[in-house]
């Protein structure tokens, strides 16, 4: 908060005492309306077959057909993962299909238990606001956690037509794109700093199908995502299942549902958070 000097000449201290208000957290905007992404995660054992492909049953279980789209994706950040530690992350991805990739810049806030309002409140009096039509406000629900988020995407050509940016390219669409709380965030310059020298985490595969459950009255997601194991080169499938929803009862009540589905098969549902970008950044150091 910046001080009040009474001491200053009448307009001068008027001035000063009107910023002053506007740095106090109670007069944050409106806390933003997000929409809810539930995300649960499978064991690969169960519902994959030897090429890492999902099994006849998971498919019929969650009305998918029809073939995958692939995705391919890396993350920029310090070797000590500055950014992920302030909460940010940044992104690529290459989405069969899109003539364009997709950078976005993450910014995360933790949910205490069910309590989303207090997180979002925190997030408004960090400028993640109603009135912050630019980022997308999401609650991402997994088994136990829960985890605000606001994105903001942007879109770039391919240089070259390459799946995904080279190590330089990467770096500098990432500071030439940096949204403005970004580039402000601790210091001026200090994600410029992170990223003009950040360390590329990936290229990671993964694919996607799409499916329909009657349960769930939404589309649902698998994706299986190709994942370093925490030692050699070998990787190791990850196993996602997702859908979404603006309204928060109804996101309640559909993975209840989606859960009872999938508890209904033994062994098959992981009962506890898997957090991906958590375990890409650990293990493409």
């Amino acid at each position: 908060m910046l001080p009040c000097v009474r001491t200053a000449p009448g307009r001068l201290w008027l001035a000063f005492a009107f910023l002053c208000c506007l740095a106090m957290p109670g007069l944050a905007g409106e806390p933003a309306v997000p929409r809810y992404e539930v995300k649960v995660y499978l064991s690969p054992e169960k519902v994959l077959t030897a090429d890492n492909t999902p099994t006849k049953p998971i498919l019929d279980l969650l009305g998918i057909q029809g073939r995958p789209t692939k995705l391919r994706m890396l993350f920029l950040d310090g070797k000590r993962r500055d950014l992920h530690a302030e909460g940010w992350d940044v992104r690529f991805r290459d989405i069969e299909g899109d003539e364009k990739l997709e950078l976005t810049y993450k910014k995360r806030y933790p949910v205490q238990g069910d309590d989303i309002d207090a997180a979002l409140d925190a997030a408004a009096r960090q400028g993640f606001d109603a009135g912050e039509s630019d980022d997308e406000a999401e609650v991402e629900w997994g088994f136990r956690k829960k985890t605000l988020s606001f994105t903001r995407k942007k879109e770039m050509e391919s240089p070259g037509g390459a799946a995904l940016p080279r190590p330089g390219d990467a770096r500098q669409f990432a500071v030439d794109k940096l949204p403005g709380k970004l580039a402000h965030w601790l210091r001026d310059g200090w994600a410029k700093s992170v990223l003009i020298e950040a360390h590329v985490y990936g290229p990671v595969d993964g694919k996607r199908w799409t499916g329909k459950r009657d349960a769930i009255d939404d589309e649902i997601a698998l994706e299986v995502w190709q994942i370093r194991k925490s030692s050699g080169d070998e990787k190791e499938g990850l196993v996602e299942v997702s859908f979404k929803k603006k309204d928060r009862s109804k996101a309640k009540a559909s993975r209840e549902r989606l859960i009872e589905l999938l508890r209904g098969q033994e062994g098959w549902l992981l009962e506890d958070d898997v957090l991906k970008t958590e375990r890409i950044l650990e293990r493409y150091q």
